[in-house]
Protein backbone atom coordinates (compact mmCIF):
# COMPACT_ATOMS: atom_id res chain seq x y z
CA UNK A 1 0.00 0.00 0.00
CA UNK A 2 2.54 2.37 0.86
CA UNK A 3 4.51 1.59 -2.26
CA UNK A 4 1.85 2.28 -4.42
CA UNK A 5 1.10 5.90 -2.36
CA UNK A 6 4.92 6.73 -3.19
CA UNK A 7 3.94 5.86 -7.07
CA UNK A 8 2.11 8.39 -7.10
CA UNK A 9 3.78 11.22 -5.54
CA UNK A 10 5.51 12.24 -8.80
CA UNK A 11 1.85 12.53 -10.65
CA UNK A 12 0.56 14.70 -7.87
CA UNK A 13 3.69 17.11 -7.63
CA UNK A 14 3.50 17.41 -11.01
CA UNK A 15 -0.54 18.12 -10.94
CA UNK A 16 0.11 20.50 -7.96
CA UNK A 17 2.30 22.41 -10.08
CA UNK A 18 0.10 22.99 -12.97
CA UNK A 19 -2.63 24.06 -10.54
CA UNK A 20 -0.13 27.09 -9.11
CA UNK A 21 0.86 28.03 -12.58
CA UNK A 22 -2.37 28.97 -13.83
CA UNK A 23 -3.55 30.04 -10.65
CA UNK A 24 -0.70 32.79 -10.02
CA UNK A 25 0.09 33.03 -14.10
CA UNK A 26 -2.80 33.37 -15.73
CA UNK A 27 -3.10 37.33 -17.00
CA UNK A 28 -6.61 39.33 -15.48
CA UNK A 29 -8.35 40.53 -18.02
CA UNK A 30 -11.93 42.61 -18.83
CA UNK A 31 -13.87 44.35 -21.50
CA UNK A 32 -15.35 47.65 -21.58
CA UNK A 33 -17.94 48.72 -23.63
CA UNK A 34 -20.36 52.08 -24.11
CA UNK A 35 -21.70 54.63 -26.77
CA UNK A 36 -20.31 57.51 -28.32
CA UNK A 37 -22.31 60.43 -30.40
CA UNK A 38 -21.87 62.84 -32.36
CA UNK A 39 -23.74 66.63 -31.87
CA UNK A 40 -25.91 66.83 -34.63
CA UNK A 41 -25.82 63.47 -36.29
CA UNK A 42 -27.60 60.11 -36.60
CA UNK A 43 -24.69 58.05 -37.91
CA UNK A 44 -22.41 57.38 -35.35
CA UNK A 45 -20.35 54.90 -37.48
CA UNK A 46 -16.27 55.17 -37.74
CA UNK A 47 -16.04 57.09 -34.31
CA UNK A 48 -11.83 56.05 -33.31
CA UNK A 49 -12.34 55.19 -29.12
CA UNK A 50 -8.99 53.91 -27.83
CA UNK A 51 -7.73 53.15 -24.21
CA UNK A 52 -4.09 54.52 -23.39
CA UNK A 53 -1.95 53.87 -20.67
CA UNK A 54 -1.95 56.62 -17.42
CA UNK A 55 0.51 59.49 -18.28
CA UNK A 56 3.06 59.23 -15.55
CA UNK A 57 4.99 62.30 -13.13
CA UNK A 58 8.18 62.39 -12.43
CA UNK A 59 8.72 60.64 -8.88
CA UNK A 60 10.67 63.11 -7.45
CA UNK A 61 7.77 65.84 -8.03
CA UNK A 62 5.12 64.13 -6.67
CA UNK A 63 7.66 63.24 -3.71
CA UNK A 64 8.04 67.06 -3.27
CA UNK A 65 4.30 67.47 -3.62
CA UNK A 66 3.84 65.04 -1.15
CA UNK A 67 5.97 66.45 1.41
CA UNK A 68 5.37 70.04 0.94
CA UNK A 69 0.99 69.93 -0.19
CA UNK A 70 0.62 73.76 -0.24
CA UNK A 71 2.96 74.16 -3.51
CA UNK A 72 0.99 74.06 -6.84
CA UNK A 73 -2.15 71.50 -6.90
CA UNK A 74 -2.60 67.46 -6.95
CA UNK A 75 -1.69 66.41 -9.89
CA UNK A 76 -4.05 64.47 -11.93
CA UNK A 77 -4.39 62.71 -15.30
CA UNK A 78 -6.84 65.41 -16.02
CA UNK A 79 -3.96 68.20 -15.60
CA UNK A 80 -1.21 66.16 -17.82
CA UNK A 81 -2.59 63.28 -20.05
CA UNK A 82 -2.61 64.07 -23.74
CA UNK A 83 -3.65 61.47 -26.20
CA UNK A 84 -1.42 62.87 -28.96
CA UNK A 85 2.09 62.10 -27.08
CA UNK A 86 1.33 58.35 -26.59
CA UNK A 87 0.98 55.51 -28.73
CA UNK A 88 -2.74 53.45 -27.92
CA UNK A 89 -2.91 50.47 -25.81
CA UNK A 90 -5.97 49.25 -27.73
CA UNK A 91 -8.38 50.54 -30.21
CA UNK A 92 -11.96 50.15 -31.75
CA UNK A 93 -14.08 52.35 -33.86
CA UNK A 94 -17.84 52.62 -32.87
CA UNK A 95 -21.01 50.77 -35.17
CA UNK A 96 -24.11 53.33 -36.33
CA UNK A 97 -25.58 53.67 -33.16
CA UNK A 98 -22.14 54.59 -31.55
CA UNK A 99 -21.91 51.43 -29.98
CA UNK A 100 -18.02 49.86 -28.77
CA UNK A 101 -16.52 47.42 -27.22
CA UNK A 102 -12.96 45.97 -26.58
CA UNK A 103 -12.13 42.65 -24.83
CA UNK A 104 -8.95 41.25 -23.47
CA UNK A 105 -7.91 44.28 -21.48
CA UNK A 106 -5.39 43.58 -18.87
CA UNK A 107 -6.49 43.98 -15.53
CA UNK A 108 -5.03 48.18 -14.88
CA UNK A 109 -6.20 51.73 -14.59
CA UNK A 110 -6.50 53.65 -18.14
CA UNK A 111 -7.47 56.75 -19.59
CA UNK A 112 -10.22 56.43 -22.68
CA UNK A 113 -10.19 58.63 -25.87
CA UNK A 114 -12.95 59.25 -28.44
CA UNK A 115 -12.42 61.11 -31.81
CA UNK A 116 -13.51 61.60 -34.77
CA UNK A 117 -11.89 64.07 -37.53
CA UNK A 118 -13.52 67.44 -37.61
CA UNK A 119 -14.94 66.60 -33.90
CA UNK A 120 -13.12 67.77 -30.68
CA UNK A 121 -11.66 64.63 -28.50
CA UNK A 122 -13.19 63.43 -25.31
CA UNK A 123 -11.07 61.66 -22.19
CA UNK A 124 -12.53 59.71 -19.54
CA UNK A 125 -9.73 59.08 -16.90
CA UNK A 126 -8.96 56.33 -14.58
CA UNK A 127 -11.02 53.17 -16.19
CA UNK A 128 -10.71 50.12 -14.31
CA UNK A 129 -12.89 46.58 -14.62
CA UNK A 130 -15.14 48.52 -12.31
CA UNK A 131 -15.79 51.90 -14.14
CA UNK A 132 -19.15 52.46 -15.63
CA UNK A 133 -18.41 54.13 -18.73
CA UNK A 134 -20.27 57.32 -19.51
CA UNK A 135 -22.00 58.43 -22.46
CA UNK A 136 -19.51 60.00 -24.51
CA UNK A 137 -21.06 63.29 -27.14
CA UNK A 138 -18.50 64.61 -29.61
CA UNK A 139 -19.01 68.41 -30.81
CA UNK A 140 -17.85 69.74 -34.32
CA UNK A 141 -14.88 72.00 -34.08
CA UNK A 142 -15.26 75.46 -33.92
CA UNK A 143 -12.67 77.40 -36.62
CA UNK A 144 -11.89 81.07 -35.39
CA UNK A 145 -9.97 84.03 -36.31
CA UNK A 146 -9.41 87.87 -36.04
CA UNK A 147 -10.74 90.34 -33.79
CA UNK A 148 -13.82 89.23 -31.34
CA UNK A 149 -16.30 90.85 -30.52
CA UNK A 150 -17.21 92.89 -27.04
CA UNK A 151 -18.22 90.07 -25.53
CA UNK A 152 -17.21 86.25 -26.58
CA UNK A 153 -17.89 83.09 -24.67
CA UNK A 154 -16.07 79.87 -25.49
CA UNK A 155 -17.26 76.40 -24.58
CA UNK A 156 -18.18 74.46 -22.80
CA UNK A 157 -16.72 71.04 -23.69
CA UNK A 158 -15.93 72.69 -26.95
CA UNK A 159 -12.76 72.82 -29.20
CA UNK A 160 -12.16 76.16 -31.32
CA UNK A 161 -9.02 75.47 -33.61
CA UNK A 162 -7.43 78.63 -34.37
CA UNK A 163 -6.70 79.50 -37.70
CA UNK A 164 -4.86 83.06 -37.39
CA UNK A 165 -4.49 85.43 -34.90
CA UNK A 166 -6.84 86.12 -32.72
CA UNK A 167 -7.61 89.52 -30.58
CA UNK A 168 -9.63 90.32 -27.65
CA UNK A 169 -10.54 94.10 -28.21
CA UNK A 170 -10.36 97.08 -26.15
CA UNK A 171 -13.47 96.99 -23.51
CA UNK A 172 -14.16 93.49 -25.13
CA UNK A 173 -14.45 90.38 -22.89
CA UNK A 174 -14.02 86.25 -23.73
CA UNK A 175 -15.28 83.82 -21.48
CA UNK A 176 -13.70 80.58 -21.73
CA UNK A 177 -15.68 78.26 -20.45
CA UNK A 178 -14.83 74.72 -18.07
CA UNK A 179 -13.59 71.61 -20.41
CA UNK A 180 -13.14 73.76 -23.57
CA UNK A 181 -9.66 73.05 -25.70
CA UNK A 182 -7.91 76.00 -27.87
CA UNK A 183 -5.61 74.53 -30.32
CA UNK A 184 -3.87 77.05 -32.23
CA UNK A 185 -3.49 75.59 -36.19
CA UNK A 186 0.08 77.82 -37.04
CA UNK A 187 2.44 80.34 -35.39
CA UNK A 188 -0.79 82.53 -34.04
CA UNK A 189 -1.76 83.82 -30.82
CA UNK A 190 -4.20 85.10 -28.69
CA UNK A 191 -3.86 89.04 -27.86
CA UNK A 192 -5.68 90.70 -24.97
CA UNK A 193 -6.49 94.34 -24.78
CA UNK A 194 -9.58 94.05 -22.47
CA UNK A 195 -10.59 91.24 -20.78
CA UNK A 196 -9.93 87.32 -21.07
CA UNK A 197 -11.32 84.96 -17.94
CA UNK A 198 -10.33 81.34 -18.53
CA UNK A 199 -12.03 79.22 -15.86
CA UNK A 200 -11.75 75.66 -15.92
CA UNK A 201 -12.30 73.14 -13.08
CA UNK A 202 -10.08 70.33 -11.53
CA UNK A 203 -11.49 67.60 -13.31
CA UNK A 204 -12.02 69.83 -16.60
CA UNK A 205 -8.97 72.39 -17.18
CA UNK A 206 -9.01 74.89 -20.34
CA UNK A 207 -6.32 73.96 -22.47
CA UNK A 208 -4.30 76.18 -25.07
CA UNK A 209 -2.11 74.01 -27.04
CA UNK A 210 -0.99 73.42 -30.61
CA UNK A 211 -3.25 71.71 -32.96
CA UNK A 212 -0.33 69.63 -34.31
CA UNK A 213 2.01 69.74 -31.68
CA UNK A 214 5.84 68.42 -32.53
CA UNK A 215 9.55 69.02 -32.63
CA UNK A 216 9.95 72.78 -33.17
CA UNK A 217 6.16 73.98 -33.42
CA UNK A 218 5.12 76.17 -31.48
CA UNK A 219 1.98 78.58 -31.25
CA UNK A 220 2.84 82.27 -30.01
CA UNK A 221 0.99 81.75 -26.78
CA UNK A 222 -1.49 84.19 -24.46
CA UNK A 223 -0.01 87.81 -24.78
CA UNK A 224 -1.92 90.88 -22.24
CA UNK A 225 -0.53 94.00 -23.58
CA UNK A 226 -2.86 96.81 -22.51
CA UNK A 227 -2.20 99.15 -18.97
CA UNK A 228 -5.92 98.34 -18.44
CA UNK A 229 -6.13 95.04 -20.14
CA UNK A 230 -7.21 92.44 -17.72
CA UNK A 231 -6.09 88.77 -17.40
CA UNK A 232 -7.43 85.90 -15.37
CA UNK A 233 -6.85 82.17 -15.76
CA UNK A 234 -7.75 79.41 -13.35
CA UNK A 235 -7.51 75.52 -13.61
CA UNK A 236 -6.20 75.69 -16.99
CA UNK A 237 -3.03 73.95 -19.43
CA UNK A 238 -0.84 75.97 -21.55
CA UNK A 239 1.76 73.95 -23.60
CA UNK A 240 3.33 73.92 -26.79
CA UNK A 241 3.34 78.04 -27.35
CA UNK A 242 6.98 80.43 -27.89
CA UNK A 243 5.64 81.86 -24.63
CA UNK A 244 3.25 80.47 -22.34
CA UNK A 245 1.85 83.69 -20.74
CA UNK A 246 3.56 87.26 -21.92
CA UNK A 247 2.91 90.76 -19.58
CA UNK A 248 3.47 93.63 -20.80
CA UNK A 249 2.13 97.52 -20.40
CA UNK A 250 0.17 96.58 -17.65
CA UNK A 251 -1.41 98.05 -14.88
CA UNK A 252 -3.99 95.73 -13.65
CA UNK A 253 -2.69 92.92 -11.57
CA UNK A 254 -4.12 89.27 -13.05
CA UNK A 255 -5.01 85.71 -11.51
CA UNK A 256 -3.19 83.34 -12.48
CA UNK A 257 -3.91 80.20 -10.47
CA UNK A 258 -4.31 76.20 -10.79
CA UNK A 259 -2.57 76.28 -14.13
CA UNK A 260 0.39 74.05 -15.62
CA UNK A 261 2.50 75.73 -18.16
CA UNK A 262 4.39 73.00 -19.70
CA UNK A 263 7.00 72.83 -23.16
CA UNK A 264 7.12 76.16 -24.17
CA UNK A 265 9.96 77.06 -26.03
CA UNK A 266 10.84 80.20 -24.99
CA UNK A 267 9.47 81.08 -21.48
CA UNK A 268 6.47 79.83 -19.68
CA UNK A 269 5.65 83.49 -18.46
CA UNK A 270 7.50 86.37 -19.66
CA UNK A 271 7.59 90.10 -18.33
CA UNK A 272 8.80 93.01 -19.98
CA UNK A 273 7.77 96.91 -20.43
CA UNK A 274 6.43 97.39 -16.87
CA UNK A 275 4.87 93.88 -16.97
CA UNK A 276 2.78 93.21 -14.14
CA UNK A 277 1.80 89.84 -12.35
CA UNK A 278 1.16 87.31 -10.32
CA UNK A 279 0.96 83.31 -10.59
CA UNK A 280 0.12 80.83 -7.59
CA UNK A 281 -0.87 77.58 -6.56
CA UNK A 282 0.42 76.48 -10.65
CA UNK A 283 3.32 73.89 -12.08
CA UNK A 284 5.98 75.15 -14.51
CA UNK A 285 8.02 72.65 -15.60
CA UNK A 286 10.05 71.49 -19.03
CA UNK A 287 10.11 75.26 -20.56
CA UNK A 288 13.59 76.79 -21.70
CA UNK A 289 13.08 79.10 -19.25
CA UNK A 290 10.41 78.66 -16.88
CA UNK A 291 9.62 82.46 -15.46
CA UNK A 292 11.73 85.67 -16.83
CA UNK A 293 11.27 89.55 -15.97
CA UNK A 294 12.81 92.47 -17.53
CA UNK A 295 12.20 95.99 -18.37
CA UNK A 296 10.88 97.02 -15.06
CA UNK A 297 8.84 94.38 -14.33
CA UNK A 298 6.88 93.48 -11.32
CA UNK A 299 5.94 89.71 -10.64
CA UNK A 300 5.22 87.30 -7.50
CA UNK A 301 5.29 83.64 -7.27
CA UNK A 302 3.60 82.26 -4.29
CA UNK A 303 3.17 78.39 -3.98
CA UNK A 304 4.29 76.99 -7.14
CA UNK A 305 5.94 74.16 -8.34
CA UNK A 306 8.93 74.75 -11.14
CA UNK A 307 10.60 71.99 -12.38
CA UNK A 308 12.18 70.02 -15.46
CA UNK A 309 12.18 66.47 -15.79
CA UNK A 310 14.40 64.02 -15.15
CA UNK A 311 16.29 63.51 -18.11
CA UNK A 312 16.50 67.32 -19.51
CA UNK A 313 17.49 70.45 -17.53
CA UNK A 314 15.79 73.96 -18.04
CA UNK A 315 16.07 77.14 -16.08
CA UNK A 316 14.04 78.08 -13.76
CA UNK A 317 13.76 82.33 -13.14
CA UNK A 318 15.53 85.07 -14.76
CA UNK A 319 15.34 88.71 -13.43
CA UNK A 320 16.61 91.50 -15.24
CA UNK A 321 15.94 95.50 -13.94
CA UNK A 322 12.93 94.73 -12.27
CA UNK A 323 11.03 93.46 -8.72
CA UNK A 324 10.56 90.02 -7.96
CA UNK A 325 8.85 87.95 -4.91
CA UNK A 326 9.91 84.81 -4.62
CA UNK A 327 8.16 82.53 -1.71
CA UNK A 328 6.97 79.29 -0.69
CA UNK A 329 7.88 77.42 -4.02
CA UNK A 330 10.01 74.07 -4.92
CA UNK A 331 12.38 74.58 -7.20
CA UNK A 332 13.17 71.19 -8.95
CA UNK A 333 16.11 69.95 -11.24
CA UNK A 334 17.13 73.32 -13.12
CA UNK A 335 20.66 74.57 -14.42
CA UNK A 336 19.92 77.66 -12.63
CA UNK A 337 17.48 78.17 -9.93
CA UNK A 338 16.92 82.13 -9.81
CA UNK A 339 19.58 84.37 -11.69
CA UNK A 340 19.67 87.65 -10.92
CA UNK A 341 21.26 90.75 -12.74
CA UNK A 342 21.51 94.28 -13.34
CA UNK A 343 19.10 96.83 -11.28
CA UNK A 344 16.73 94.36 -9.29
CA UNK A 345 14.83 94.31 -6.22
CA UNK A 346 14.11 90.35 -5.53
CA UNK A 347 13.09 88.85 -2.14
CA UNK A 348 13.37 84.85 -2.27
CA UNK A 349 11.87 83.16 1.23
CA UNK A 350 10.64 79.67 2.53
CA UNK A 351 11.39 77.90 -0.70
CA UNK A 352 12.87 74.40 -1.44
CA UNK A 353 15.76 74.04 -4.13
CA UNK A 354 16.16 70.67 -4.70
CA UNK A 355 18.99 68.91 -7.31
CA UNK A 356 19.55 72.25 -9.16
CA UNK A 357 22.62 72.79 -10.91
CA UNK A 358 23.09 76.16 -9.43
CA UNK A 359 20.48 77.17 -7.48
CA UNK A 360 21.10 80.98 -6.90
CA UNK A 361 23.27 83.39 -9.50
CA UNK A 362 23.48 86.69 -8.42
CA UNK A 363 25.15 89.20 -10.54
CA UNK A 364 24.94 92.81 -10.00
CA UNK A 365 25.94 96.19 -11.39
CA UNK A 366 26.72 99.70 -10.47
CA UNK A 367 23.16 99.76 -8.74
CA UNK A 368 23.43 97.28 -6.31
CA UNK A 369 20.57 95.34 -6.55
CA UNK A 370 18.83 94.14 -3.87
CA UNK A 371 18.36 90.62 -2.70
CA UNK A 372 16.94 89.54 0.41
CA UNK A 373 17.66 85.80 0.36
CA UNK A 374 15.67 84.34 3.73
CA UNK A 375 14.69 80.72 5.27
CA UNK A 376 15.19 78.91 2.33
CA UNK A 377 16.47 75.06 2.35
CA UNK A 378 19.44 74.02 -0.42
CA UNK A 379 19.42 70.47 -0.95
CA UNK A 380 21.72 68.14 -3.27
CA UNK A 381 23.24 71.03 -5.21
CA UNK A 382 25.03 69.62 -7.97
CA UNK A 383 28.08 72.50 -8.25
CA UNK A 384 27.81 75.20 -5.69
CA UNK A 385 24.57 76.62 -3.84
CA UNK A 386 24.90 80.32 -4.49
CA UNK A 387 27.29 82.42 -6.75
CA UNK A 388 27.77 85.70 -6.43
CA UNK A 389 29.11 88.51 -9.33
CA UNK A 390 29.78 92.24 -9.13
CA UNK A 391 28.12 94.51 -6.37
CA UNK A 392 24.97 93.09 -4.58
CA UNK A 393 23.32 94.90 -1.61
CA UNK A 394 21.97 90.77 -0.52
CA UNK A 395 20.96 89.84 2.76
CA UNK A 396 21.41 85.67 3.51
CA UNK A 397 19.65 84.66 6.76
CA UNK A 398 18.34 81.76 8.51
CA UNK A 399 18.41 79.32 5.50
CA UNK A 400 19.48 75.87 5.67
CA UNK A 401 22.55 75.57 3.21
CA UNK A 402 23.99 71.90 2.27
CA UNK A 403 26.76 71.50 -0.05
CA UNK A 404 26.81 70.81 -3.19
CA UNK A 405 27.95 67.35 -4.72
CA UNK A 406 31.36 69.26 -5.50
CA UNK A 407 32.13 70.36 -1.75
CA UNK A 408 30.85 73.87 -2.51
CA UNK A 409 28.50 76.58 -0.65
CA UNK A 410 29.68 80.10 -2.43
CA UNK A 411 31.74 81.36 -5.24
CA UNK A 412 32.51 83.93 -7.15
CA UNK A 413 33.72 87.50 -7.65
CA UNK A 414 33.14 90.94 -5.65
CA UNK A 415 34.40 94.30 -5.62
CA UNK A 416 37.55 95.48 -3.33
CA UNK A 417 36.96 95.48 -0.03
CA UNK A 418 33.54 93.97 0.08
CA UNK A 419 32.70 91.96 3.27
CA UNK A 420 30.47 88.95 2.91
CA UNK A 421 27.80 88.49 5.35
CA UNK A 422 26.14 85.59 5.43
CA UNK A 423 25.33 84.53 9.34
CA UNK A 424 22.47 82.79 11.02
CA UNK A 425 22.57 79.95 8.74
CA UNK A 426 22.86 76.30 9.06
CA UNK A 427 25.15 74.57 6.84
CA UNK A 428 25.22 71.19 7.46
CA UNK A 429 28.26 71.39 9.70
CA UNK A 430 29.47 73.22 12.34
CA UNK A 431 32.91 74.23 12.24
CA UNK A 432 33.97 77.27 10.64
CA UNK A 433 37.35 76.29 8.54
CA UNK A 434 35.32 73.78 6.72
CA UNK A 435 32.59 75.91 6.06
CA UNK A 436 35.25 78.85 4.86
CA UNK A 437 37.11 75.55 2.85
CA UNK A 438 33.91 75.49 0.92
CA UNK A 439 33.78 79.37 -0.37
CA UNK A 440 35.67 80.55 -2.92
CA UNK A 441 35.19 84.26 -3.66
CA UNK A 442 37.60 86.58 -5.21
CA UNK A 443 37.99 90.42 -6.05
CA UNK A 444 38.82 92.05 -9.16
CA UNK A 445 42.35 93.69 -8.07
CA UNK A 446 43.66 91.01 -5.64
CA UNK A 447 42.36 87.57 -6.32
CA UNK A 448 40.96 84.99 -3.72
CA UNK A 449 39.55 86.94 -0.74
CA UNK A 450 41.17 86.74 2.71
CA UNK A 451 39.33 84.22 4.49
CA UNK A 452 39.07 87.47 7.31
CA UNK A 453 36.49 89.02 5.12
CA UNK A 454 33.95 86.55 5.51
CA UNK A 455 31.50 87.06 8.49
CA UNK A 456 29.97 83.74 8.66
CA UNK A 457 28.93 83.94 12.61
CA UNK A 458 26.73 82.90 14.25
CA UNK A 459 26.65 79.23 12.90
CA UNK A 460 23.23 77.72 13.63
CA UNK A 461 24.18 74.31 14.98
CA UNK A 462 20.73 72.58 14.02
CA UNK A 463 18.37 72.55 10.75
CA UNK A 464 16.16 75.40 10.78
CA UNK A 465 12.36 73.79 10.90
CA UNK A 466 10.61 76.69 9.72
CA UNK A 467 12.96 77.11 6.17
CA UNK A 468 10.77 75.44 4.09
CA UNK A 469 7.43 76.37 1.67
CA UNK A 470 4.76 76.97 5.01
CA UNK A 471 1.14 75.30 4.78
CA UNK A 472 -1.33 77.88 3.19
CA UNK A 473 -3.70 78.56 5.46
Amino acid sequence: MIMKIFKYIPLLLIVASISCTKVFDAPTEFSLFGNVTLEDETDYSGITVEVYSMTKMDTAVTNLQARFPSVGFPITQAAIFDHREKTPLYTTTTDENGDWSINKIEEGEYNIVARKAGYGWKYVYNVTAATEMPEIELKPEIRIEGTLDAYTVWGPDQHYVVTGDITVPENGQLIVDKGTVVRFDGQYGLTNYGTLKATGEADAFVWFTHNTPGEDVYWRGVLTSDENASLSIIWAHIDYAENGIVFRNQNNSSTIQNIIIHMCKQSGIFLANEGLGKVSKSIIWDCSLNIKLESKSNFESIYNLIACNEKDHCDGIYCSDSEFILRDNCLYNLKIGVQLLFESDITIEYNFFNNCEIPLKLGGSYSKPKCVVENNTFVETIYKVIELQGEIDYRILFNNIFKSKDDLFITGTIPTDEMIYISNNFWGVTSVDAILNMMSLSDAANGTLPKQKYNIEPILTSEIKNSYPRYDN
